[in-house]
């Protein structure tokens, strides 16, 4: 009883919020007749948008197949891994000796350490003292020599002595000036040429790295699982079939007495053997200027907005398809504009305008189930319970429930005259 007293509640609630919300702004037109071409009905074939054998651009052997037949997949998700251990191993190396030209380049932009300018000036002071004190002995062993006090090999030594500490002192001294100047720009240079080398090296073999992850060149889904785990892979090797299932290529074969009366952008009405039950709407997006010359029919390509059901799509490469064209003898033919058509239900439908009994001059909508034939201008011709000058909704239709009360923004004029002359 009281789960019954809260359903009330809130069916009350609803229908009030819907009341006071009013009635829902609606753009309509009128239901037209004209004389058309009646329909015929042309055999084709649904195909993929795009369908592509994704190859291994290395030799290899397969490590893994990571997805599998029937699978979604985004544009760019990997879908085989092949063995790369060595180029791996490589890469880590190559990325090591990048970090090792970078501390040197780090330690040459750096400059020389305090610690080090003053180990050099202690160098030198220390070179410096070693030659005062060989001067002193030289100067000492020359007035040896003089009073004959010691022998001529000894002064010969002690004057080597001093040119040794001398050539000592200048060394510690160019030392000291180079630690002040630091490091060259040309040093500096020279290892900042070796950081680009090897890290153009790294790109390198991350290409080659990136090589061994077959991936996805566009989102769809695998129709065909061409390899396995532990294959061998030449280079070229299939691996994926992969199919573009979003969009859809309708493909018929028009006879010549009839391709020039088509043109590029009209609606084509199709129908799919396979789902007998639901409307699908095309448009011609090409017709190739070349016939069959055994049957003298070209091809007229129809693009076509797949649709997903529990998550695959409801339409299959290679399923049987009919569209129906507007190139027969004329007859009488009711029309409406192509957004007054909901589709996406088990049958299409129109929401037609009718008076609201219990408000005079108000408005409701009711729907109409119609049968879509073929298209002309910006309509389509439709068989069902309408009427000539009957107002169908054209915007504002996408929520609209039957009954619900709508008020008319805009009434927009009756469709033009047609393309093609009545015969």
């Amino acid at each position: 009883m009281r789960a019954s007293s809260t359903f009330l509640c809130c069916l009350f609630l609803l229908q009030t919020a819907q009341a006071q919300r009013g009635p829902a702004p609606v753009v309509v037109s009128p239901v037209v007749e004209r004389e058309l071409r009646q329909d015929l009905s042309f055999v084709g074939t649904v195909r993929a948008s795009r369908q592509s054998r994704v190859a291994s651009d290395v030799e290899g052997r397969v490590l893994q197949l990571v997805v599998r037949e029937g699978q979604s997949v985004e544009a760019g998700q990997e879908l085989v891994r092949i063995r790369s251990t060595e180029l791996d191993i490589e890469l880590a190396g190559a990325r090591a000796e990048l970090d090792l030209r970078q501390q040197e380049l780090l330690e040459l932009k750096n400059g020389t350490r305090p610690e080090e300018l003053e180990r050099a000036e202690a160098v030198v002071a220390s070179t410096q003292a070693e030659v005062l004190y060989r001067e002193w002995a030289l100067k000492k062993t020359e007035n040896l020599l003089k009073n004959q006090g010691t022998s001529e090999d000894s002064y010969r030594q002690a004057l080597l002595a001093l040119e040794r500490a001398q050539a000592l002192a200048r060394e510690a001294r160019a030392a000291l000036d180079l630690a002040v100047a630091g490091p060259r720009t040309e040093a500096i240079a020279q290892a900042e040429a070796r950081v680009a080398v090897q890290a153009q090296q790294i790109l390198r073999l991350e290409d080659r790295q990136l090589r061994y992850q077959v991936r996805a060149p566009f989102a769809g889904y695998v129709v065909a699982e061409l390899t396995e785990a532990g294959q061998w892979l030449d280079r070229g090797s299939a691996v994926i079939e992969l199919a573009q299932l979003d969009t859809l290529k309708v493909s018929v074969a028009v006879p010549e007495d009839f391709v020039t009366q088509l043109q590029l952008g009209d609606s084509v009405k199709l129908v799919i053997d396979a789902v007998p039950d639901e409307d699908f709407v095309g448009e011609i997006v090409q017709i190739v200027p070349r016939a069959d010359l055994s049957s003298r029919s070209f091809p007229v390509h129809i693009r076509l907005i797949n649709r997903v059901r529990l998550g695959m799509p409801l339409l299959q490469a290679g399923m049987r398809a009919r569209a129906l064209l507007s190139v027969g003898d004329s007859r009488p033919a009711l029309l409406v504009p192509k957004d007054a058509i909901v589709l996406g239900g088990r049958q299409s439908l129109v929401y037609v305008l009718v008076d609201d009994p219990e408000n005079a001059g108000g408005k409701l909508v009711q729907p109409v189930t119609v049968k879509l034939g073929s298209a002309w201008l910006d309509a389509l011709k439709v068989e069902g319970e309408l009427q000539v000058g009957q107002q169908v909704v054209v915007r504002g239709n996408e929520r609209l429930r039957p009954g619900q009360a709508v008020f008319v923004q805009e009434v927009l004029p009756t469709l033009e005259e047609p393309l093609h002359a009545p015969d």
